[in-house]
């Protein structure tokens, strides 16, 4: 009968470094009669002399494992370490570090003091104020992006502002009962009355209330908004009535010894042989219009639409066909819960009294638009219509070009032309400059897009990752005593929120901004109506103390 293999004896406990087989003799080949996972621990009872297998022992179960597969550990140790992995607390993982400060498990167990060990509470200036989200918007638990969100917040929810976190464009604010931070730059200052005043107004608007509403907050965060509601409620102004007018006769020629006599205050008597008028025509009146359709206007386009959906952009008239359809085409806006998406459209507008239909298609692949609307008053229109596949209201208003107005016009001349009666000429399409049409207003709000990109390790860390896509909306709102535009907005993903400079030089536009997180530089060159496109950078100030840059593609469009 074969001997078994000779055993040096051991008395210990090992821990397995990953998942292992015990088997049923100190052999690769032999049966596995049992397994370890990572962490399992074991006592072993001898040494293979000669070798490295070791023989263990685990509940009733004797076999043996290899020493390159399992770590010696004190058996308190992993004791200890079993009971912090049933309940972790941290002032059990503090327990164990002082206990076992060299041990097998320390390492992970000042990951977990460090995991259970709540952030600082950060330095915070008191506040008394409120504001108005300025699109959807995370209430988070810290001041950080990484931190966890409590709340979402939806464009023009109102906040109560009551710290401003030091040295960070960080709010802390309180939202119904929950109370959290949220990005400066994603909220906008308003009076708590005008908000007050803004949500007894939407649920039943009238004219008259919201005229009083512009009334008393001409200047107000909502006044836009305010205004588009306004302009919505105004009963459909009455069509021009038009009047047909009739020429005087004129004058019978010399030697004719026929007279026309001017038409009296009342009828005239008929002569018994009426007189022979000298040949004369009547030019047909034209249609009077008034605040119609015209080559070369602008007008911007609002709606509110099912499901949360928004769409807000401009538009161009570029040309007329012969048939009295006019050309247009601009950029369109849509959002729905925080997304947003810009699409370049080619229209045809079709005016019929006032009545204005317009239909139109994305160049760029993205939904289209049909519109149905009324004229309230000159160069303003309200109705329905459908963007994207989603149906609601809509307001265009007039915002650059004439408004024409045509009288009826009365001719003398012989129905015969003279050879030199000039040729009538179609009106020319707008020929309006680049720069005129990208010039920059106070207002004007805009969608910054940028893909940038970092190869800082300290940058990864503090950001959270080595490429960001940033969407952000940018105001403008002044204009400084050197000409430069001053703008609010902002990335919370960047956590770079607070004032813009914008130094504009005909199709050229710079952005800057400096804020304690860091500072940015962006130029961008405009590519069409409203568009611009370049490149810029983001320099990060960590809490390191060194610097970290961003870089990458950046676009600017109209919203």
């Amino acid at each position: 009968m074969p001997e078994g293999p000779e055993i040096e004896d051991l008395d210990a406990t090992f821990v397995a470094k990953q998942g292992v087989s015990i088997r049923a003799k100190p052999d690769t080949a032999a049966k596995s009669i049992g397994k370890l996972a990572a962490d399992d621990a074991v006592t072993v009872t001898g040494r293979v002399k000669g070798t490295d297998w070791l023989r263990v022992q685990r509940d009733d179960l004797t076999g043996y494992l290899r020493s390159t597969q399992v770590v010696p550990v004190d058996a308190a140790e992993v004791a200890d370490w079993k009971q912090l992995g049933s309940a972790p607390k941290l002032e059990a993982a503090q327990s164990f570090l002082q206990k076992h400060p060299n041990g097998y498990f320390k390492d992970r167990a000042a990951a977990l003091v460090a995991q259970l060990t709540p952030p600082p509470e950060p330095e915070i200036e008191p506040l008394d104020a409120a504001f108005v989200a300025r699109q959807s918007v995370n209430l988070r638990a810290q001041p950080n992006t990484q931190s966890d969100i409590i709340a979402r917040l939806a464009e023009d929810d109102a906040v109560a502002g009551i710290g401003r976190v030091k040295g960070k464009d960080w709010l802390r604010v309180k939202f119904g009962e929950n109370t959290g931070y949220v990005s400066a730059g994603l909220m906008a200052p308003a009076e708590a009355a005008e908000i007050a005043a803004w949500g007894a107004l939407k649920p039943a608007p009238t004219l008259q209330a919201a005229e009083a509403f512009l009334s008393t907050y001409p200047n107000g965060y909502f006044k836009d908004k305010a205004i588009a509601l306004r302009d919505s409620l105004h009963p459909p102004a009455p069509a021009p009535q038009e009047t047909a007018a009739v020429a005087a006769p004129s004058p019978a020629p010399p030697g004719s010894g026929t007279e026309v006599a001017a038409a009296p205050a009342q009828p005239p008597q008929v002569p018994a042989t009426p007189p022979v008028p000298a040949p004369q025509s009547i030019a047909p009146a034209p249609p009077t219009k008034q605040g119609g359709v015209q080559v070369g206007q602008t007008y911007a386009l609002q709606g509110s639409f099912s499901a949360g959906f928004t769409a807000k952009g401009s538009l161009s008239v570029r040309s007329q066909d012969g048939q009295g359809a006019f050309a247009a085409e601009g950029d369109i806006v849509t959002q729905v819960w925080g997304a947003s998406e810009t699409n370049h459209l080619q229209m045809t507008i079709t005016e019929d009294g006032d009545a204005l239909s317009i239909e139109g298609q994305s160049s760029n692949g993205g939904g289209g638009l049909r519109l149905t609307l009324k004229k309230t008053r000159p160069g303003k229109y309200y109705g329905t219509g459908v963007v994207s596949s989603h149906s609601g209201r809509v307001t265009l208003a007039q915002t650059g070009g004439s408004t024409a107005s045509s009288q009826p016009s009365i001719s003398n001349t012989p129905e015969t032309p003279p050879a030199s009666k000039p040729t009538a000429v179609q009106p020319a399409a707008s020929t309006a400059s680049p720069a005129s049409e990208n010039a920059l207003r106070v207002g004007q709000a805009y969608i910054l897009e940028a893909s940038l990109r970092t190869n800082t390790p300290q940058a990864v860390s503090f950001v959270g990752a080595r490429q960001k896509m940033i969407k952000e909306r940018i105001v403008i709102r002044d204009v400084d005593g050197s000409g430069r535009f001053v703008a609010t907005g902002g990335s919370e993903g960047l956590q770079v929120s607070g004032k813009l400079i914008l130094t504009q030089s005909g199709d050229e536009l710079q952005i800057t901004f400096s804020t304690a997180a860091g500072a940015g530089n962006v130029r961008v060159r405009a590519v069409g109506s409203g568009k611009f496109e370049g490149t810029g950078d983001v320099v990060l100030s960590l809490k390191s103390g060194e610097r970290a840059r961003y870089g990458g593609e950046v676009s600017l469009s109209i919203e």
